[in-house]
């Protein structure tokens, strides 16, 4: 049997179950059964004076009085129905045994509904149908109608029977504007303002966290949208691949904090990210709460922790379009680049921004240079470092002398890591009186951006090489 035949099997078996469960659920709405609401629905109001920001808060302990948005349908359902009980028995659907059967001789299905030997065998599978046909009222009443009937089965479908998943990703923005509701980047990528849809459904995605990060994750009206990705899978794999779009590993990492790394580097602003989401298009065995969108995704501190300190209540910045212009082409250069030392630096760039100790950062800052600027020298390092920072940096600002700059940052790095217990008064440069934390990150950056806007850096399989070929050229000029 070919998978048309298998889809149109299950889709006219199924049919009959839900067509009784609408009957049945009918005459129960009307003689004024009991329904139950969504638990911890998702609620959020723009509240912060400055910043109007959104806020999430959820139905759990709200009183309703019985809020027909809120309504949870499946709830007129269930198995084990005890004599005086008004819920309507799953197993006494018309059709329910054919369609257990269908489910039990499929391998497919019986493992997608985790169908074993025990007592609650067949727990998933009422879940699934009570599911179904409360989701089916929640959206189109208890009156049958074929065409909303598949509508609503087909994205079942595909989870089932189907061999990929296609995907939007989506990467909530945190605590910045932007004057545009949508920017593209390229074919891919884009920034949108995220509806309201999207900001409900989000709530959930992720692990519980505490007051101040779940206030975080809410301070965001805007999403990096990367579009077109497909997974492929088993077609009884639904459960491992819900497994794998809750972690963090796999989705395109470095694409995404290119892009913020892009956005810092024009910007100097790095606010970073708490959530990555995938949307599957068409694909999904259990159907959302209310008017909820399907996602997965995880919860993760990308972000500097200084965020968690009432930041929600200031004035948030607005990113023009003159600077997404700017950060668009950084981006399109990082990404098309194919150049490891690009893809390392970025990393130790991004690393350093969300440290909340400030030695690890400055750590990793000066690890960062050294993975741009050096390749793999043994000898006289420091002083080929400061010659091509010099270079560099001197396209910038002519007016200070880089070599003493490191001279200060090398003593403070060498403090650290042998465990001084003077290292604090090596924090700051006697040459530039300035933090050695924020002249390191001024250089990197810098730097960095130098390089990625540069045709000639960032094709070049030798970065450290090229530069130094540039110099040679400008003394023969």
């Amino acid at each position: 049997m070919d998978i048309n035949d298998e889809t149109n099997k299950f889709k006219e078996i199924f049919e009959k179950v839900v067509r009784d469960g609408l009957k049945k659920a009918k005459i129960n709405i009307e003689n004024g059964s009991s329904i139950d609401q969504f638990y911890e629905y998702p609620i959020y109001e723009s509240d912060f004076e400055n910043s109007k920001m959104p806020n999430f808060r959820t139905t759990f302990l709200s009183f309703l009085n019985d809020n027909v948005e809120y309504r949870d349908y499946s709830s007129l359902f269930r198995k084990y129905i005890t004599k005086k009980d008004e819920k309507i028995d799953i197993g006494n659907l018309n059709g329910i045994n054919k369609f257990i059967s269908l489910v039990e001789n499929n391998t497919k299905l019986k493992e997608m509904f985790c169908i074993s030997e025990s007592d609650f065998k067949y727990s998933f599978l009422y879940m699934f149908i009570s599911d179904f046909i409360g989701k089916y009222i929640y959206r189109y009443g208890t009156r049958y109608n074929k065409s909303n009937y598949n509508k609503l089965l087909f994205p079942v479908l595909n989870c089932l029977y189907s061999e990929q998943i296609k995907l939007n990703i989506i990467v909530p923005i945190l605590l910045l504007q932007f004057e545009q509701n949508s920017y593209k980047i390229n074919e891919n990528t884009k920034i949108i303002k995220m509806n309201k849809e999207i900001q409900l459904s989000r709530y959930k995605i992720g692990t519980d966290r505490g007051t101040f990060e779940k206030i975080v994750k809410g301070c965001a009206t805007h999403a990096l949208a990367l579009d077109g990705y497909t997974l492929q899978y088993p077609s009884n794999n639904y459960w491992n691949i819900k497994d794998a779009l809750s972690r963090y590993n796999s989705f395109p990492l470095f694409i995404i904090n290119s892009f913020f790394i892009s956005l810092f580097l024009e910007t100097g602003i790095y606010n970073g990210y708490e959530q990555v989401i995938a949307i599957p298009k068409n694909w999904m065995l259990y159907i959302p709460e209310g008017n909820l969108i399907e996602m997965h995704g995880t919860t993760v501190n990308m972000y500097p922790i200084y965020l968690e300190k009432g930041t929600w209540n200031n004035e948030v910045p607005k990113i023009s379009i003159v600077q997404l212009k700017k950060v668009k082409k950084i981006f399109n250069n990082v990404i098309n680049c194919n150049n490891k030392q690009i893809e390392m630096a970025i990393d130790r760039l991004i690393r350093a921004l969300v440290r909340d100790n400030k030695e690890d950062a400055f750590l990793d800052i000066l690890i960062g240079i050294e993975i741009l600027l050096t390749d793999n020298e043994k000898t006289e390092v420091t002083y080929k470092l400061a010659i091509r920072i010099s270079f560099i940096m001197n396209r910038l600002n002519k007016d200070i002398d880089y070599r003493k700059v490191l001279k200060d940052l090398y003593a403070y790095r060498s403090a650290i890591v042998h465990g001084s217990i003077n290292k604090q008064k090596f924090s700051y440069s006697k040459y530039l009186n300035k933090s050695c934390y924020n002249i390191a990150l001024d250089i990197f950056s810098k730097i960095l951006k130098e390089i990625i806007l540069d045709n000639k850096l960032i094709t070049s399989k030798n970065i450290p090489l090229e530069i130094d070929n540039m110099i040679i050229n400008s003394f023969v000029k």
